[in-house]
């Protein structure tokens, strides 16, 4: 009832629209790998069950990558992705020395749904505006934190100013500071999450970079998990 459960077949779906090559199999796999998407969904459901945790978006993750790996081992299924790239390229950084905040921060709502667009990411903000202007601004204050510590770093300008690094922080600062209650201050686990969420993003981008997958949602699951485990809430024990 609250469209939990469709958000995860929507992301697999859109998500395979883009990587997966034009072919006359694509639109069926992808129709086939949506639906799958909901068992595989109810199966982490039981999993994370006991652990009074959320699935989030692992769903997605999971069918969204093996789908793409099978283009390594049959000829009829393609991605523009390069997998299991024979030389892997160090990042390069464009002469770009400056982040375009705003076009940054409304790639990054975008980027929620694999799509940079501006409008989009408006289009997103405001949807989440209207359910709640907590969780629109926490959204917006961790994006723009995130901005400046990656710079701070010397990080890829490119990456942020095409929103590539902020839908993990949008979903992230979402879940913690509004969604989820825990024994931690929503905006401390905001604030911690942020900062997590810079290393893990970074850390799995380059750990994922041999596969040549694409990084997706992961970020925001570990870092929400590990803050979500951090805030249970146990009952008291006497000495």
């Amino acid at each position: 009832n609250d469209g939990l459960a469709g958000f995860n077949p929507v992301l697999t779906a859109i998500a395979l629209t883009i990587f997966l090559d034009k072919s006359g199999l694509d639109i069926v796999i992808t129709m086939i790998a949506t639906l799958l998407t909901l068992p595989v969904a109810a199966a982490v459901r039981e999993v994370l069950r006991p652990y009074k945790v959320p699935m989030l978006t692992m769903p997605f993750v999971i069918v969204t990558w093996f789908t793409i790996l099978l283009s390594g081992q049959v000829k009829f299924v393609d991605t523009s992705l390069k997998l299991m790239p024979q030389n892997i390229e160090t990042v390069k950084f464009s002469n770009n020395d400056r982040i375009h905040f705003i076009q940054s921060l409304f790639e990054g709502f975008s980027q929620v749904f694999i799509e940079a667009s501006v409008i989009g990411g408006v289009c997103i903000l405001i949807g989440i505006l209207i359910a709640s202007r907590k969780a629109a601004l926490l959204a917006v204050i961790a994006s723009l934190l995130s901005f400046i510590i990656v710079a701070l770093l010397g990080g890829n300008y490119d990456d942020i100013n095409q929103g590539l690094f902020g839908y993990n922080f949008v979903l992230m600062a979402i879940a913690l500071g509004y969604t989820f209650k825990t024994a931690i201050n929503p905006y401390i686990s905001t604030f911690l999450g942020v900062l997590l969420t810079v290393v893990v993003q970074l850390g799995t981008t380059t750990l994922l970079e041999p596969f040549g997958l694409p990084a997706l949602t992961l970020p925001f699951i570990i870092v929400t998990w590990i803050l979500l485990f951090a805030g249970i809430k146990h009952d008291k024990v006497d000495a």
